[in-house]
């Protein structure tokens, strides 16, 4: 790739349908002194190690919009993380552009280009590739560049550098990426909250996950939701019970996959129960804090609005009732760094009657208790 460059600006294309892991279909790059390029890694004779070395060099800044996918994909691929990042979406969210601006909106707004979709759903692995394919292509890297020098510049006029390092350090933490098959039960919403069914929908998704990764193929292809869930709430004990279970694969009860759902059953069956997973409740919030909580609403909606960023990149609904009950004892993200100078000590200041929401010439003021 020459010259180290101060910065190189990343996207990929990938397909996803039919695996578990995303297949790398295309690299694109730029940057001070590269030319928009693409990298063809199903290409037998494509070099990877000059871009692996630029992903993996702590001088170079790998800049991308959205780059969590990309990011996953690099992380499979390599066991590592590429880093130093900075990703234009988390720098957008602070800076008035919505929690999840696209590409194509940040484009439009700071470089005056409507950049087309047409091959937004295009099949990238099949070869050969189009003209039109290529040029959509390297649009994600040509227009990049201008993005991310407005969104530097714009970081630094506001002093608002510091306020997505959290977001960019989550990025680079390669356990954003790992998968834990042990966790892999808690997406999935089951009508039960027995401990001994979570305990076997526990390890019956983890089994389906592991299995999913070793061939390599989409989780649903493996066993459905809804078939780990009627297993977990039957809990079979043998063939003839596992042959009931809608949904289970005909011809597989003796088989390797039927044997390997009633060996985990099993070991759930004769678990002891502090073993056992549980959902826990959510606690109803209680009613005489609804005024304070209505409070701290109407003090989100209004200092996102004064400093132009989204309120979710603030607080939720969940933070805010911690601060409703706890005050600043509240461990929220609200409650630290730069959400805090803006926002989170308001909050204080407002529950301990320091200042107070008031109209002033038709509009909402927020100002000290004298």
């Amino acid at each position: 790739m020459g010259n180290k460059p101060e910065y190189l600006l990343l996207d990929t294309e990938f397909v996803r349908e039919k695996t578990y892991f995303s297949k790398l279909c295309l690299v694109q790059v730029a940057g001070p002194g590269i030319e928009p390029t693409i990298i063809d890694p199903l290409n037998p004779d494509t070099d990877m190690e000059p871009l692996v070395d630029a992903l993996f060099d702590k001088d170079v800044i790998k800049v991308l919009h959205s780059g969590y996918q990309d990011l996953e994909i690099f992380y499979h691929l390599t066991g590592k993380v590429p880093a130093p990042i900075f990703d234009t979406q988390v720098a957008a969210s602070v800076l008035g552009y919505g929690e999840q601006v696209s590409y194509a909106n940040l484009v439009k707004d700071i470089c005056g280009i409507e950049i087309s979709k047409s091959h937004q759903f295009t099949d990238w692995s099949i070869r050969p590739l189009s003209e039109a394919q290529i040029d959509y292509a390297l649009g994600d890297v040509i227009y990049l560049d201008e993005v991310y020098h407005a969104m530097r510049k714009e970081l630094k006029k506001r002093k608002r550098e510091s306020w997505i390092l959290e977001d960019i350090a989550t990025l680079e933490n390669p356990k954003t990426y790992a998968v834990n098959p042990k966790q892999a039960w808690e997406k999935i919403k089951m009508r039960s909250d027995k401990p001994r069914h979570l305990g076997v929908l526990r390890e019956v998704a983890a089994w389906r996950e592991r299995e999913a990764m070793r061939r390599n193929m989409p989780k649903n292809f493996i066993m459905r939701d809804d078939t780990l869930m009627e297993i977990a709430m039957t809990m079979p004990q043998d063939e003839k019970a596992l042959e009931r279970v809608r949904g289970f694969p005909n011809g597989h009860v003796n088989k390797p996959m039927g044997q390997a759902i009633l060996e985990a059953v099993a070991t759930v069956r004769d678990a002891d129960p502090e073993t056992l997973p549980k959902r826990e409740k959510k606690k109803q919030f209680p009613h005489n804090k609804n005024g304070i909580l209505e409070m701290l609403k109407l003090l989100l909606k209004i200092d996102a609005a004064q400093h132009d960023i989204t309120p979710r990149r603030i607080a939720d609904t969940d933070d805010l009732q911690e601060i409703a009950l706890k005050g600043e004892k509240a461990d929220v993200p609200a409650m630290h760094g730069w959400r805090y100078e803006i926002f989170g000590s308001k909050c204080v200041d407002l529950m301990r009657g320091r200042i107070g929401l008031s109209l002033k010439n038709g509009e909402i003021d927020i100002s000290a208790v004298q």
